[in-house]
């Protein structure tokens, strides 16, 4: 069970923080899952902080023995998400 946490900056509005837990739960379907899950956890909340001096922060929890492709994938895929949907760098994701 894939549990992934997304934390943006105060103020992000509720449409933006759904375009993106729904955008996270995508990704996971295509990279990483099977043709459905069943069983995935994925918030978005806000946090204290600026865009870009540590937020957005994501979190992923996954069992052992993804193969790292994979989690690689879903990693590009959320980083694109946060790009479109907050503008926030790519760079800031892989620190």
């Amino acid at each position: 069970m894939p549990v992934i946490r997304v934390e943006v900056p105060e103020g992000t509005n509720q449409d933006t923080r759904i375009r993106v837990r729904e955008g996270v739960k995508q990704a996971l379907l295509d990279t990483l899952a099977p043709k459905e899950i069943n069983f995935d956890y994925v918030a978005v909340r806000e946090a204290c902080g600026i865009l870009g001096n540590s937020l957005p922060l994501v979190t992923v929890d996954l069992r052992p023995g993804r193969d790292a492709g994979r989690k690689m994938a879903l990693t590009d895929a959320i980083a694109a998400i946060l790009k479109k949907e907050q503008n926030s760098d790519p760079v800031d994701l892989y620190a």
